[in-house]
């Protein structure tokens, strides 16, 4: 699909899009809850790249959202 479509959709159809985020972007409290995780070893999970935001928000105090389709992956793989 074109980007431009793409926009379009996304423009004419906000709920859509809502609920898309809703289902499968979690910040790194929710993200940490889904794996399993303490939010240390959550986090650490992250220094490591082992966990990649899908989007980060902010320039000074930033936000991080994680994609609901790698952390099952990441969960799936992970050690202990």
């Amino acid at each position: 699909m074109e980007k431009e479509k793409l926009f379009d959709l996304m423009d004419s159809n906000p709920d859509i899009v809502r609920e898309w985020i809703r289902n499968n972007l979690f910040m790194a409290d929710e993200a940490k809850n889904f794996t399993g995780q303490s939010l240390y070893g959550f986090r650490q999970s992250v220094v490591l790249k082992l966990v990649k935001p899908f989007v980060i928000f902010g320039d000074k105090k930033q936000t991080y959202l994680y994609l609901k389709k790698d952390l099952l992956e990441y969960k799936k793989n992970k050690r202990g």
